[in-house]
């Protein structure tokens, strides 16, 4: 529709944990069999006495990125992504 892709960020934030971000910063673009297949965004935690909303049987983990890569949760696109931020690169090649 045209909407800029940060704002998308910040809209879908407040629709699905009931916060928002004042700011979206795009770190990293994620390929797939040379499809890109998503953007993904750096933003500030929100303060700690802003309660996250998550759907029924979601819950949602506060750690530092070293705990996330490691953590047997950590999805198949997200793992990549996270290792290439950390390293600066802003760009993942995955195959299919």
């Amino acid at each position: 529709d045209g909407e800029d892709p940060a704002a998308t960020v910040r809209r879908e934030c407040q629709e699905e944990l009931g916060w928002q971000p004042m700011e979206a910063q795009r770190v990293c673009d994620l390929y797939v069999g040379g499809v890109l297949i998503a953007w993904f965004y750096l933003a500030r935690a929100p303060q700690v006495d802003i309660t996250l909303r998550f759907e029924e049987g979601i819950q949602g983990l506060w750690m530092g990125v070293e705990e996330a890569l490691a953590h047997e949760k950590m999805s198949s696109w997200h793992r990549p992504v996270l290792a290439a931020w950390q390293r600066g690169q802003k760009q993942v090649y995955l195959e299919r």
